[in-house]
């Protein structure tokens, strides 16, 4: 197809639902349709296209699948004019909630993109599916409980799990593990194989069922203790990355708008929620403080959602107390340091690319099409230090103010490592056993 072509919208959204059809697809997969344009009447003044174009968008919705309209701005104009084509089927995402249409169907988000950036963080976080972990039940009391849903809102980007192949035929292998008997060398089935405890000398065998009852606390859930002001939360507490919770109505009926009443009474009270959390029947019981957060958008739509944060709040062994030696810093070495940061300060704060999963991508990139060069080079790693940065007369003059401030060459000398001697007490009697022969060496 040329570039001067005109391409029909409507034909392009038939040809979607032609490959969701094809794609067998499962139960669990999210059908979405992505829209870039920078168009804003793609029927051109005709009415027969625009009519077809509002009976697709009606097929794809009635069908359950997700559209979202990406414009830019067109090359006659400034700005892309939502109003005249595709205001009775997208809103703008930045501004408010979408109105449902004439017809009941609920309108689609549109996105406005400005530049390549803005598209690429756009997908990226379009791409991201969030998954819920776990849907729970939160008692409020012991009659009134909620229906909420759990989510890890910031996850570890990892390499993939490696996936082995059959050598001849490149089929995924499966693997399977198969126990063997001591005595009789035979295979075990799951049937045959316990779990004992020694007591009073003798083994005391448990069933899987018992194992599952002795692991037990109690149900799976959301309890609440009490709540505490917020101050009261402290930051080196965070043992590890928090839960979210947001509300669901699949499971109780009204749990979105009791969620809500409360999520807004302790945010004007400036309050948080200490509960027990349980993910699971089997998972140990931790206490944890429910963390109200705030609805954030911007020009691409939302950005925070609003719930409550789960911040896991540490038993006592969890924080040990540390014993190092500590020094009172003068308000000479104070204001030198504060000088370092003023002059370190970024004005935005950056985004850094993982270079070991990059370099990884990289490489199957390569193998995948043949190439001698890998498209990632470690010069392009991100997270090296800023020797321009670093250069800057402004930064090594502050630096070396704090250098001086804090002992100068005099620091560099207390910190190197001194050879440890042996104890000639200990090792002089070991010596002479050694070469009487009473130690072999």
């Amino acid at each position: 197809m040329a570039s001067t072509d005109q391409v029909s919208l409507s034909n392009a959204l038939w040809h979607c639902s032609l490959a969701f059809a094809n794609a067998g697809l499962k139960k669990q997969d999210t059908q979405t349709i992505w829209i870039l344009t920078n168009s804003d009447d793609p029927s051109a003044g005709n009415a027969d296209e625009r009519n077809r174009i509002h009976e697709q968008f009606k097929n794809q919705l009635e069908l359950h699948r997700t559209l979202n309209l990406f414009h830019m701005p067109p090359s006659s104009t400034s700005s892309f004019d939502l109003s005249s084509f595709y205001h009775t089927m997208f809103y703008d995402a930045s501004n408010a909630t979408a109105p449902d249409t004439a017809d009941g169907l609920a309108k689609q988000a549109a996105f406005a993109i400005h530049t390549y950036e803005d598209m690429m963080e756009e997908s990226l976080r379009k791409r991201y599916r969030k998954r819920r972990l776990a849907t729970l039940r939160f008692s409020i009391t012991k009659t009134v409980k909620l229906s909420v849903e759990v989510y890890a809102l910031r996850v570890r980007q990892m390499k993939p799990s490696p996936v082995h192949l059959d050598a001849e035929t490149n089929v995924p292998l499966q693997s399977v593990t198969k126990w063997l008997c001591n005595h009789t060398g035979s295979f075990l089935t799951s049937d045959q194989i316990n779990t004992y405890l020694p007591y009073g000398g003798h083994r005391v065998y448990l069933t899987k069922d018992d194992m599952v009852q002795i692991k037990r606390f109690d149900a799976a859930g959301v309890q609440l203790l009490g709540f505490e002001p917020t101050s009261v939360l402290r930051l080196h507490e965070n043992v590890r990355p928090p839960y979210f919770l947001f509300p669901t109505d699949e499971d109780i009926a009204g749990s979105s708008a009791a969620f809500v009443a409360l999520h807004r009474s302790m945010t004007t009270k400036d309050k948080v929620a200490v509960c027990r959390f349980s993910m699971r029947d089997n998972s140990p019981p931790r206490v944890a403080a429910l963390l109200a957060q705030d609805e954030v958008n911007d020009d691409q739509g939302q950005v925070q959602p609003m719930g409550f944060q789960v911040i896991f709040l540490p038993f006592l062994d969890d924080i040990r107390p540390l014993r190092a030696p500590q020094q009172q810093a003068t308000s000479t070495q104070v204001d030198a340091a504060c000088q370092v940061i003023r002059s370190l300060t970024l004005s935005t704060m950056p985004s850094f690319q993982n270079p070991e999963l990059q370099k990884h991508y990289a490489s199957i990139q390569a193998l995948a099409l043949d190439e001698d060069v890998l498209a990632f080079d470690d010069k392009d790693d991100s997270t090296l230090p800023d020797a321009a940065g670093f250069a800057r007369k402004k930064v090594v003059a502050a630096v070396e103010a704090f250098k001086e401030a804090c002992g100068g060459d005099e620091l560099h000398k207390e910190s190197v490592k001194r050879k440890v001697r042996p104890d000639h007490a200990y090792v002089e009697p070991l010596r002479t056993k050694a070469y009487s022969g009473a130690v072999q060496c």
